[in-house]
């Protein structure tokens, strides 16, 4: 009888607890046309220079073990200020020199 009471008592805690977990779902968009790309960039956006680094440098390190060939932002622009537009078309375009062929739209919309 004793055995009969624990299992029960488990198998309530069981329920319960399956009751409360977070339900998980996905969306997708159907109309998204997938693109592939050989080399992305990492960004990193803090007003921490090191948190910034030292989160490129963990995500590249992580694609890069995934297979996916990575770039740090932070190799191509140090400081967390603003750039000219010259700035940027200049960051662009060594981006593109060095095999990034994936870009945020944002930064050049040509």
């Amino acid at each position: 009888m004793k055995n009969l009471v624990k299992i029960s008592a488990a198998l309530m805690v069981i329920m319960i607890l399956t009751q409360c977990s977070p339900k998980f779902s996905t969306w997708t968009n159907p109309n998204y046309d997938a693109k592939s790309y050989k080399k992305i960039v990492v960004y990193g956006i803090s007003n921490n220079i090191t948190s910034r680094l030292r989160y490129e440098s963990t995500m590249v390190s992580v694609l890069k073990v995934a297979g996916i060939d990575a770039v740090s932002a932070y190799d191509y622009k140090k400081d967390g200020n603003e750039s000219t537009e010259a700035e940027s078309a200049a960051i662009l375009q060594q981006l593109l020199d060095d095999g990034v062929d994936g870009r945020d739209p944002e930064i050049n919309s040509g």
